[in-house]
């Protein structure tokens, strides 16, 4: 199947030491609640520690996720936008409020902010290696807030189609393909824009190259000649313990 976007990073930063703050404390207690799904009590456990401390970054960054999960698009946004006020180049903030406004469908300000992203410095460049070593006592670090630029070229790619600027959508899709990751889905996509730009032969070898790179999708699109249906994506949370990233 074609992977699901990412829409939602949540934050987790490690917490082992035994002298907490207070609002990091709290912070610990409320990612056990997002851990159960219990998102309204999360929000009101971030609700308290910024209140104390209004620029602590990964309740902003989970409380937005929380909301958007609740289906608070708007009340997401807001919460990465406070970050920026202070931190204006959080790649975190700026990709979630992408995200957040493709779920609005506003596609234009999804792509602006994606845009942003791909232009930030702390941006990490395919093919880069990061030989930071993270230390456990790490927490609330700029580092821990960096995003790959593959990441975001998936996701302006596929707003590009969604906002039928289609040959953007191939611009964009065949730079990741350059960086080796998300190839098929890369490949399929890009099949979906020509097929979307009437081009069924070009459509049909991007399907193919999509099912050679492990997207069994394809095969449907293939035998079918494609559809013409809306996209449509599952959004998935992306939740970050140190350097490791996994998904739900």
């Amino acid at each position: 199947m074609v992977k699901t976007k990412t829409i939602i990073s949540i934050l987790f930063l490690a917490l082992v030491s035994c002298n907490f703050n207070s609002y990091e404390e709290l912070y610990s207690q409320a990612y056990e609640l997002e851990e159960k799904g219990e998102y309204k009590k999360a929000i009101a456990i971030h609700n308290k520690i910024l209140a104390r401390n209004p620029h602590f970054r990964p309740s902003l960054i989970n409380r937005g996720a929380d909301k958007s999960t609740l289906g608070d698009f708007k009340g997401a946004i807001e919460d990465y936008k406070k970050i920026l006020k202070f931190d204006s180049d959080n790649l975190l903030a700026l990709m979630n409020i992408g995200n957040n406004y493709e779920n609005l469908n506003d596609f234009n300000s999804s792509i602006s902010y994606y845009s942003k992203a791909l232009n930030s410095k702390e941006l990490i460049k395919s093919g880069k290696i990061n030989t930071r070593i993270e230390l456990i006592e790490d927490f609330d670090k700029d580092y821990q807030y960096r995003v790959e630029e593959y990441e975001v070229l998936f996701e302006r790619g596929t707003a590009f189609i969604h906002n039928n600027e289609f040959e953007k959508a191939i611009l964009d899709l065949k730079k990741l393909i350059e960086t080796g990751q998300m190839v098929g889905d890369a490949y399929f996509y890009i099949g979906e824009s020509y097929l979307k730009m009437n081009d069924s032969l070009n459509a049909c070898r991007y399907f193919k190259l999509s099912l050679e790179n492990g997207i069994s999708t394809a095969k449907e699109k293939i035998r079918t000649g494609g559809t013409d249906a809306k996209l449509k994506f599952n959004h998935r949370n992306r939740k970050t313990f140190n350097s490791s990233i996994y998904y739900e």
